[in-house]
């Protein structure tokens, strides 16, 4: 691999997830600050210990403080006996610590935060490999509508494999041109102007793009969503550090910085993927042409803090810092929402209300092409007569080449079709203070739009191999004849898969 290989060392592929225990140490964390620093005259204590220790207020002067205990979880109230071990019942709560303290933290982090664990701890969020299925659909299709070289690395080390992207589309549009670069006349002209080589690369080039925008989208939503649980897991450690801190009187953390809205300046030029799908696709410099006119600048992200002024201010900034990791993840989302959005307006038409997914061709209206008759094909400009012999052989051989062309779109078409559905793109979450969805809607649109293009372009390229077939019987467009151009377009279409295999050596 050269300098100019990805270079993805953000990339999230080992991401510890918090957990249910998580929430729970969390949760006895708050408890331990809220009893011992809400001013409850709790001087000793943790729900570690079992207990806490509050010294009563003297209730006239003549009368001294008591020493209570009550104990966590339950909640049971005693009174210091004198030795230890002996502690009589209070006779009555001091207070409510179940009612007040203890139940309404914990059930205010399980009903907040665990919707935001993964699915696997019984939350809503999607885990960064739920994704794997879609990357590689999106590879495939990057891989194969790839005319320009791409390169892909699969395995490591001794594993590791490269390869190429697809190897006979450009060998077919290679030899198009060589074939209609010898001949001569007023159909040929119009047919090398609308169907020639470069016209196909450019087209199969956008349609690459596309691909490649698609496949940096759910890349990117893989690494949201690895990001996200990151910073979930380490928010959750930090607070659980503070609320300890905070209730022994300590100093808390000073925060960080939420780091999901790095998925897209790292996309705006790189993809990467995760491990086990593929480690790298193209070059940097390509994929960062490609995709930087879709993506909008990421957003700022959020920077938390932990304010330790007291207990309610402590709380406070803590579920300030849940939300702010949800408006970060629904920001990025928003702004990878937005990229494809762009992609989908530079690839289809303004009809309307609505946008339209035409072709990249222009077969409406090739009046030289399709009436250019007998004279067309076999007198160049110049009136003067061509080789009918060579003229004929050539556009057979075109034709067949074109129906291949038309063959491959149809398959990448129909593998971006096969991909897996909405079900398996359910993500989000739902009940946390605020929420957080994905940019499913605008990728699935854009994904429709691909294969649309490839479906009418695979359906221009068969009907162009079909005329050429069709101006050798002089345009006789009857049924009889278009179905015997279709048998003959299909044998020619398997001797042109067979020759170039074999000039390229692939079996």
């Amino acid at each position: 691999m050269t300098g100019e290989d990805i270079d993805f060392p953000n990339f999230e592929g080992s991401v510890t997830y918090a957990t249910s225990s998580d929430l729970d140490a969390l949760a006895e964390a708050m408890i331990d600050a809220c009893m011992r620093r809400s001013g409850g005259g709790v001087v000793d204590g943790s729900c570690k210990e079992g207990r806490f220790e509050i010294i009563t207020p003297r209730p006239t002067i003549r009368h001294q403080s008591e020493r209570l205990y009550v104990s966590y979880p339950g909640g049971h109230w005693t009174k210091d006996g004198g030795l230890i071990g002996d502690d009589p019942d209070l006779g009555f709560d001091y207070f409510d610590a179940v009612g007040q303290v203890y139940e309404p933290i914990k059930q205010m982090v399980s009903t907040y935060l665990t919707p935001m664990l993964s699915k696997g701890e019984g939350g809503q969020a999607p885990r960064a490999e739920d994704f794997d299925d879609q990357i590689s659909v999106a590879q495939y299709a990057m891989q194969e509508l790839s005319v320009s070289g791409e390169v892909r690395t699969t395995g490591e080390e001794a594993d590791t494999k490269t390869e190429i992207g697809n190897v006979l589309v450009p060998e077919y549009i290679s030899e198009i041109e060589a074939e209609l670069g010898d001949l001569d006349g007023m159909a040929v002209i119009r047919l090398r102007e609308l169907y020639g080589a470069n016209r196909i690369s450019d087209v199969m080039t956008g349609l690459h793009a596309l691909a490649v925008v698609s496949g940096v989208l759910v890349a990117g939503e893989a690494q949201v969503w690895a990001r996200y649980h990151r910073d979930l897991s380490k928010l959750i450690d930090t607070a659980t550090a503070d609320f300890h801190a905070f209730s022994e009187g300590n100093e808390v953390s000073a925060g960080e910085v939420f780091d999901v809205v790095q998925s897209v300046a790292d996309a705006s030029g790189l993809l990467s993927l995760p491990k086990g799908v593929a480690s790298v696709i193209g070059k940097a410099s390509t994929l960062h042409g490609i995709v930087k006119g879709f993506l909008p600048p990421a957003p700022a992200p959020y920077q938390y803090t932990l304010d330790g002024s007291s207990y309610q201010a402590l709380d406070a900034s803590f579920w300030k810092a849940v939300t702010g990791l949800l408006e970060d993840v629904d920001e990025t989302e928003a702004a990878f929402a937005t990229c494809a959005e762009n992609a989908i307006t530079s690839a289809t038409q303004q009809e309307g209300n609505n946008r339209v997914v035409t072709t990249s061709f222009d077969l409406k209206n090739p009046t030289e092409f399709l009436n250019a008759g007998e004279h067309g094909i076999y007198t160049n400009v110049n009136g003067q007569r061509v080789n009918v012999q060579v003229t004929d052989a050539a556009l057979k051989r075109v034709s067949g080449r074109y129906e291949l062309i038309g063959d491959h779109c149809d398959d990448v078409a129909a593998k971006l079709k096969g991909a897996p559905e909405r079900a398996a793109w359910s993500r989000g979450v739902v009940g946390a203070k605020g929420g957080a969805f994905g940019h499913f809607e605008a990728f699935s649109g854009m994904v429709n739009v691909l294969v649309a293009l490839l479906e009418n372009n695979g359906a221009e390229m068969h009907e162009v191999g079909k005329k050429c077939i069709l101006i050798l019987h002089d345009f006789d467009t009857t049924d009889g004849a278009a179905r015997r151009a279709m048998t003959e377009l299909n044998t020619l279409a398997e001797e042109a898969e067979s020759q170039t295999k074999e000039d390229k050596g692939v079996s």
